[in-house]
């Protein structure tokens, strides 16, 4: 515990954005799937400061500056290989222990960076709704949007998954409550025309979030994608 409250400080003073909250999280007894959407370089570092439960997150294996591979280990990772069949089994066996054992994890269930211009979500991976079902623990849907200096938190409600649930539904309702938060977001912003933005605005948007981490391999995360 000293050494989880010694990340959440390191991750306080590193923080580049003030949090705007715009609902309570979901109240929930024992342990539980935070499932985020997933944007820049970000998303982990806020969760740390975010989730009210200590987590175990599951991460794709990447280049990582020194200090944030220490975070993830301090903090408690899950890693896997996002092309390799045998690396994801195994990393959803480790994913269902830990939930055995009382822990809660946390998984940004599009398995790379949401930069697409006309996507709310990008297509889900299924582990989550797996996770979920097997150990019948809830998932707490959590949208992250940045404008400015400021991230925007809002949480979706607690979704339970049924032992007898069809997963495609279960899935396409998931992704459906992340882009109901997504829009819930957007539509408390200023409205923009299309013809009043500049036509390089998206490139250069994502010139600035791949800017924030050099490390990151654009062409490999958008490759993994799911298609």
């Amino acid at each position: 515990m000293i050494l989880h409250g010694l990340l959440k400080w390191i991750m306080k003073m590193q923080r580049k954005h003030e949090f705007y909250f715009i609902n309570d999280i979901p109240k929930i007894d024992g342990n539980c799937i935070y499932a985020v959407n997933h944007s820049c370089k970000w998303d982990f570092q806020y969760m740390v400061e975010i989730a009210p439960k200590k987590f175990i997150i599951l991460a794709g294996k990447q280049r990582l500056n020194f200090i944030d591979r220490i975070g993830f280990i301090w903090n408690g990772t899950v890693w896997v290989d996002r092309q390799n069949k045998s690396s994801k089994t195994k990393s959803k066996e480790k994913l269902n222990q830990l939930i055995q054992k009382g822990k809660s994890i946390c998984i940004f269930p599009e398995g790379t960076w949401n930069l697409t211009p006309e996507k709310p979500m990008l297509p889900l991976y299924w582990g989550v709704i797996d996770l979920a079902q097997k150990n019948q623990v809830p998932i707490i849907p959590i949208c992250l949007e940045y404008r400015e200096n400021i991230c925007y938190v809002k949480f979706g409600e607690s979704m339970n998954v049924e032992r007898n649930a069809d997963k495609q539904e279960e899935i396409t309702k998931l992704r459906d409550a992340f882009a109901t938060l997504k829009w819930e977001l957007w539509e408390m912003f200023p409205q923009e025309k299309r013809c009043d933005i500049e036509g390089s605005y998206w490139e250069k948007y994502i010139e600035e979030r791949l800017s924030e981490y050099k490390k990151l391999d654009y062409e490999y995360e958008r490759s993994c994608i799911r298609k």
